[in-house]
């Protein structure tokens, strides 16, 4: 922060707006990736579509038991 922000530490409060956030995740996209995924709603589309795939996977390959 710069020197010359003067901030009134005395009346701030911990976490003011924290129950804003309850219940939401916050996860980091790398540079490359935020053009394919510009918002919430194509993160989700994309997360659905690979979940729907994993279990689809998941049901056609029995998996083997290791010896």
């Amino acid at each position: 922060m710069r020197a010359e922000y003067e901030i009134p530490w005395d009346k701030a409060e911990r976490g003011k707006y924290a129950s804003r956030f309850k219940g939401v995740l916050f996860v980091p996209i790398d540079p490359e990736l935020q053009q394919f995924f510009p918002d919430q709603k194509a993160v989700n589309a994309a997360l659905h579509a690979l979940v729907a795939i994993a279990r689809r996977d998941a049901k056609a390959k029995p998996r083997r038991k290791s010896a």
